[in-house]
Protein backbone atom coordinates (compact mmCIF):
# COMPACT_ATOMS: atom_id res chain seq x y z
CA UNK A 1 0.00 0.00 0.00
CA UNK A 2 1.31 3.32 -0.40
CA UNK A 3 0.18 6.12 1.63
CA UNK A 4 -0.49 9.83 0.94
CA UNK A 5 1.58 10.98 4.16
CA UNK A 6 4.09 9.25 6.08
CA UNK A 7 4.36 11.59 9.86
CA UNK A 8 6.73 10.71 11.89
CA UNK A 9 6.30 11.16 15.20
CA UNK A 10 3.13 10.67 17.34
CA UNK A 11 3.50 13.87 19.88
CA UNK A 12 1.00 16.64 19.55
CA UNK A 13 1.84 17.80 16.37
CA UNK A 14 2.09 14.31 14.56
CA UNK A 15 -1.68 13.25 16.11
CA UNK A 16 -3.09 16.43 15.75
CA UNK A 17 -1.81 16.38 11.48
CA UNK A 18 -2.82 12.44 11.54
CA UNK A 19 -6.75 13.91 12.54
CA UNK A 20 -6.46 16.96 10.07
CA UNK A 21 -5.51 14.87 7.28
CA UNK A 22 -7.67 12.12 7.82
CA UNK A 23 -10.70 14.44 8.16
CA UNK A 24 -9.50 15.26 4.24
CA UNK A 25 -10.24 11.86 3.80
CA UNK A 26 -6.19 11.24 3.00
CA UNK A 27 -4.31 7.93 3.62
CA UNK A 28 -1.75 8.46 6.71
CA UNK A 29 0.29 6.64 8.90
CA UNK A 30 2.37 7.70 11.76
CA UNK A 31 5.68 5.87 13.06
CA UNK A 32 6.67 6.47 16.60
CA UNK A 33 9.77 5.16 18.18
CA UNK A 34 8.61 4.75 21.89
CA UNK A 35 6.07 2.33 23.07
CA UNK A 36 2.95 4.76 22.40
CA UNK A 37 1.71 7.76 21.76
CA UNK A 38 2.33 11.08 23.57
CA UNK A 39 5.71 12.54 23.23
CA UNK A 40 5.99 15.32 25.54
CA UNK A 41 2.82 15.28 26.52
CA UNK A 42 3.40 12.31 28.78
CA UNK A 43 1.74 10.76 32.12
CA UNK A 44 2.15 7.38 33.69
CA UNK A 45 1.11 5.56 36.59
CA UNK A 46 2.20 5.97 40.30
CA UNK A 47 0.72 3.30 42.04
CA UNK A 48 -3.27 4.02 41.94
CA UNK A 49 -2.38 7.61 41.00
CA UNK A 50 -1.09 9.09 37.91
CA UNK A 51 1.18 11.73 37.18
CA UNK A 52 2.09 14.61 34.15
CA UNK A 53 6.21 14.35 33.89
CA UNK A 54 6.22 16.17 30.59
CA UNK A 55 4.12 19.39 29.66
CA UNK A 56 2.08 19.84 32.86
CA UNK A 57 -0.52 22.25 31.31
CA UNK A 58 -1.65 24.12 27.97
CA UNK A 59 -1.79 27.80 28.49
CA UNK A 60 -2.88 28.89 24.52
CA UNK A 61 -1.11 32.02 22.99
CA UNK A 62 -2.54 31.28 19.48
CA UNK A 63 -5.90 31.20 17.95
CA UNK A 64 -5.09 27.49 16.97
CA UNK A 65 -4.29 26.33 20.07
CA UNK A 66 -6.94 28.34 21.79
CA UNK A 67 -9.43 26.51 19.44
CA UNK A 68 -8.06 23.08 20.36
CA UNK A 69 -8.33 23.62 23.95
CA UNK A 70 -11.80 24.53 23.44
CA UNK A 71 -12.89 21.39 21.56
CA UNK A 72 -11.40 19.34 23.99
CA UNK A 73 -12.95 21.22 27.26
CA UNK A 74 -16.15 20.07 25.61
CA UNK A 75 -15.32 16.87 25.53
CA UNK A 76 -14.37 16.71 29.31
CA UNK A 77 -10.49 15.83 28.34
CA UNK A 78 -9.08 19.35 29.28
CA UNK A 79 -10.22 21.36 32.35
CA UNK A 80 -9.96 24.79 33.00
CA UNK A 81 -7.82 25.92 36.61
CA UNK A 82 -6.10 28.34 38.54
CA UNK A 83 -2.52 27.38 39.19
CA UNK A 84 -1.05 30.20 40.70
CA UNK A 85 -2.67 33.80 41.36
CA UNK A 86 -4.00 35.32 38.63
CA UNK A 87 -2.69 32.33 36.01
CA UNK A 88 -5.79 29.97 34.46
CA UNK A 89 -4.55 27.31 32.21
CA UNK A 90 -6.12 24.04 30.79
CA UNK A 91 -5.31 20.88 32.47
CA UNK A 92 -6.25 17.31 32.11
CA UNK A 93 -8.06 15.47 34.79
CA UNK A 94 -6.98 11.77 33.23
CA UNK A 95 -2.83 13.02 32.48
CA UNK A 96 -2.08 15.10 29.52
CA UNK A 97 -1.09 12.32 27.39
CA UNK A 98 -4.64 11.39 26.88
CA UNK A 99 -4.95 14.57 24.32
CA UNK A 100 -2.84 13.09 21.81
CA UNK A 101 -4.22 9.91 22.10
CA UNK A 102 -7.37 11.27 21.79
CA UNK A 103 -6.28 12.95 18.55
CA UNK A 104 -4.54 9.82 17.27
CA UNK A 105 -8.27 7.50 17.69
CA UNK A 106 -9.02 6.15 14.53
CA UNK A 107 -5.34 6.86 12.72
CA UNK A 108 -2.97 4.14 11.61
CA UNK A 109 -0.14 4.25 14.26
CA UNK A 110 2.66 1.84 14.42
CA UNK A 111 5.10 2.20 18.05
CA UNK A 112 7.93 0.83 19.03
CA UNK A 113 9.54 1.95 15.15
CA UNK A 114 12.46 3.17 14.99
CA UNK A 115 13.25 5.36 11.48
CA UNK A 116 16.47 4.12 10.16
CA UNK A 117 15.92 5.30 6.42
CA UNK A 118 14.78 7.82 4.40
CA UNK A 119 14.98 7.57 0.38
CA UNK A 120 13.21 9.94 -2.42
CA UNK A 121 13.22 8.83 -5.78
CA UNK A 122 11.11 10.91 -8.64
CA UNK A 123 7.59 10.67 -6.91
CA UNK A 124 7.63 8.73 -3.61
CA UNK A 125 9.09 8.54 -0.26
CA UNK A 126 10.41 5.38 1.57
CA UNK A 127 10.75 5.12 4.94
CA UNK A 128 12.44 2.07 6.42
CA UNK A 129 12.44 0.70 10.34
CA UNK A 130 14.36 -2.01 11.43
CA UNK A 131 11.41 -4.37 10.77
CA UNK A 132 9.16 -3.07 7.50
CA UNK A 133 9.55 -0.30 4.65
CA UNK A 134 6.72 2.32 4.46
CA UNK A 135 5.89 4.69 1.14
CA UNK A 136 4.03 7.44 0.62
CA UNK A 137 3.68 10.50 -1.56
CA UNK A 138 4.64 13.01 1.38
CA UNK A 139 6.68 12.51 5.00
CA UNK A 140 6.30 14.83 7.50
CA UNK A 141 8.32 14.80 10.76
CA UNK A 142 7.17 15.98 13.90
CA UNK A 143 10.21 16.26 15.86
CA UNK A 144 12.82 18.74 17.55
CA UNK A 145 14.97 19.66 14.35
CA UNK A 146 17.95 18.51 16.05
CA UNK A 147 16.62 14.87 15.51
CA UNK A 148 15.36 15.84 11.92
CA UNK A 149 18.90 17.02 10.94
CA UNK A 150 20.28 13.95 11.93
CA UNK A 151 18.14 11.65 10.19
CA UNK A 152 18.35 13.73 6.97
CA UNK A 153 22.38 13.84 7.82
CA UNK A 154 22.48 9.99 8.09
CA UNK A 155 20.06 9.56 4.85
CA UNK A 156 22.67 11.94 2.94
CA UNK A 157 19.35 14.32 1.92
CA UNK A 158 21.40 18.35 1.99
CA UNK A 159 20.65 21.66 1.35
CA UNK A 160 17.26 21.78 3.48
CA UNK A 161 16.38 25.54 5.28
CA UNK A 162 15.91 24.13 8.55
CA UNK A 163 15.31 26.94 11.56
CA UNK A 164 17.56 26.66 14.97
CA UNK A 165 15.71 25.84 17.73
CA UNK A 166 17.03 25.80 21.57
CA UNK A 167 15.66 23.71 23.82
CA UNK A 168 15.84 23.06 27.54
CA UNK A 169 17.55 20.19 28.66
CA UNK A 170 17.18 18.77 32.52
CA UNK A 171 16.42 15.68 34.60
CA UNK A 172 12.83 15.36 35.92
CA UNK A 173 11.67 13.16 38.71
CA UNK A 174 8.90 11.76 39.99
CA UNK A 175 6.94 10.22 42.71
CA UNK A 176 4.86 10.43 45.38
CA UNK A 177 4.39 11.61 49.01
CA UNK A 178 2.09 12.15 51.81
CA UNK A 179 4.62 13.89 54.11
CA UNK A 180 5.76 17.32 52.60
CA UNK A 181 5.84 20.55 53.25
CA UNK A 182 4.96 21.85 49.23
CA UNK A 183 1.71 24.50 50.16
CA UNK A 184 0.76 25.39 46.71
CA UNK A 185 0.48 23.85 43.54
CA UNK A 186 3.26 24.55 41.74
CA UNK A 187 7.00 25.86 43.92
CA UNK A 188 10.33 26.29 43.16
CA UNK A 189 13.39 25.44 45.91
CA UNK A 190 16.89 25.52 45.20
CA UNK A 191 18.28 23.33 42.52
CA UNK A 192 14.67 22.54 41.83
CA UNK A 193 13.17 25.21 39.84
CA UNK A 194 10.10 23.64 39.50
CA UNK A 195 7.80 21.48 41.27
CA UNK A 196 4.34 20.61 40.46
CA UNK A 197 1.86 19.09 43.11
CA UNK A 198 -0.05 16.73 40.43
CA UNK A 199 -3.02 16.02 42.21
CA UNK A 200 -3.13 19.81 43.60
CA UNK A 201 -3.20 21.09 40.03
CA UNK A 202 -6.27 18.66 39.31
CA UNK A 203 -5.38 15.26 38.02
CA UNK A 204 -7.66 11.79 39.80
CA UNK A 205 -5.36 11.22 42.05
CA UNK A 206 -6.06 9.94 45.60
CA UNK A 207 -2.31 11.04 47.04
CA UNK A 208 -0.26 13.84 46.06
CA UNK A 209 2.11 12.96 43.36
CA UNK A 210 4.84 15.65 42.32
CA UNK A 211 6.97 15.98 39.53
CA UNK A 212 10.28 17.97 39.91
CA UNK A 213 12.79 19.51 37.17
CA UNK A 214 16.22 20.05 38.47
CA UNK A 215 18.31 22.82 37.53
CA UNK A 216 20.84 22.62 35.16
CA UNK A 217 23.92 22.56 37.49
CA UNK A 218 22.03 19.52 39.34
CA UNK A 219 21.11 17.55 35.89
CA UNK A 220 25.01 18.25 34.93
CA UNK A 221 26.03 16.20 37.90
CA UNK A 222 23.62 13.56 37.62
CA UNK A 223 24.19 13.27 34.68
CA UNK A 224 27.91 11.62 35.26
CA UNK A 225 27.01 9.39 38.14
CA UNK A 226 25.89 5.43 37.41
CA UNK A 227 22.51 4.88 37.93
CA UNK A 228 22.12 3.57 41.64
CA UNK A 229 24.16 6.39 42.68
CA UNK A 230 22.29 8.81 40.39
CA UNK A 231 18.91 7.39 42.58
CA UNK A 232 20.43 7.81 45.52
CA UNK A 233 21.30 11.21 44.75
CA UNK A 234 17.82 12.29 44.10
CA UNK A 235 16.48 10.56 47.08
CA UNK A 236 18.59 12.48 48.86
CA UNK A 237 17.98 15.96 47.31
CA UNK A 238 14.08 15.31 48.07
CA UNK A 239 14.58 14.06 51.72
CA UNK A 240 16.39 17.86 52.18
CA UNK A 241 13.97 19.51 50.51
CA UNK A 242 11.33 18.44 53.01
CA UNK A 243 9.48 15.34 50.86
CA UNK A 244 9.22 12.48 53.79
CA UNK A 245 7.28 8.92 52.73
CA UNK A 246 8.23 9.34 49.42
CA UNK A 247 7.17 6.17 46.93
CA UNK A 248 7.25 4.91 43.00
CA UNK A 249 10.17 7.25 41.93
CA UNK A 250 10.74 8.00 38.54
CA UNK A 251 13.78 9.78 36.70
CA UNK A 252 13.66 10.63 33.28
CA UNK A 253 16.17 12.89 30.89
CA UNK A 254 14.85 14.99 28.69
CA UNK A 255 17.43 15.85 26.15
CA UNK A 256 14.94 17.71 23.97
CA UNK A 257 12.31 19.56 27.03
CA UNK A 258 11.00 22.81 25.32
CA UNK A 259 12.20 26.31 23.46
CA UNK A 260 11.16 29.43 24.82
CA UNK A 261 11.36 33.04 23.56
CA UNK A 262 11.22 31.83 19.68
CA UNK A 263 10.42 33.61 16.74
CA UNK A 264 10.96 30.72 13.98
CA UNK A 265 9.35 30.09 11.04
CA UNK A 266 5.70 28.46 11.19
CA UNK A 267 6.59 25.47 9.88
CA UNK A 268 8.63 24.20 6.65
CA UNK A 269 7.61 22.40 3.34
CA UNK A 270 9.77 21.84 0.37
CA UNK A 271 6.80 21.36 -2.43
CA UNK A 272 9.73 19.85 -4.76
CA UNK A 273 10.86 16.92 -2.45
CA UNK A 274 7.45 16.88 -0.98
CA UNK A 275 8.81 16.88 2.68
CA UNK A 276 7.88 18.71 5.82
CA UNK A 277 8.76 19.44 8.90
CA UNK A 278 6.38 20.66 11.74
CA UNK A 279 7.06 20.49 16.17
CA UNK A 280 7.67 22.84 18.99
CA UNK A 281 10.83 23.70 16.91
CA UNK A 282 8.33 26.06 14.84
CA UNK A 283 6.49 29.02 15.51
CA UNK A 284 7.04 30.04 19.53
CA UNK A 285 7.57 26.75 20.44
CA UNK A 286 6.12 24.45 22.86
CA UNK A 287 2.41 23.30 22.34
CA UNK A 288 1.41 26.76 20.57
CA UNK A 289 4.14 25.56 17.96
CA UNK A 290 3.56 22.67 17.65
CA UNK A 291 -0.31 22.58 17.25
CA UNK A 292 -0.10 25.49 14.89
CA UNK A 293 2.74 24.11 12.36
CA UNK A 294 0.29 20.78 11.79
CA UNK A 295 -3.08 22.93 10.98
CA UNK A 296 -0.91 25.19 8.61
CA UNK A 297 0.80 22.47 6.90
CA UNK A 298 -2.01 20.72 6.87
CA UNK A 299 -3.55 23.16 4.64
CA UNK A 300 -0.25 23.34 2.09
CA UNK A 301 -0.92 19.75 1.96
CA UNK A 302 -4.26 19.69 0.96
CA UNK A 303 -3.22 21.33 -1.92
CA UNK A 304 -0.60 18.45 -3.31
CA UNK A 305 -3.65 16.05 -3.83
Amino acid sequence: MIFDTIIVGAGLSGTYLSRELRNEGLKTIVVEKSNGVGGRLSTKPLGSNIVDYGCQYINPKNDETKSLAIDLEILGLLKKKIISKNKEVYIAPFGLKTVPQYLAYGSKVLINETVCGISFNTRNWKVRTHSLELEAKLIVFSMPVQQVREILERCDIKNLDLPDAKYSSFYTCTFSSSDHCIEKTIESKPDMPWICNNTKKGLRNLEDTFTVNFSDSRSDRLIKLPKADRLNSVENALKETGFNNVKNIGIHYWKYAYTENQTNQDFFYDSNMKIGIIGDSYSIGKVDGAVKSAKLICNELKEEF
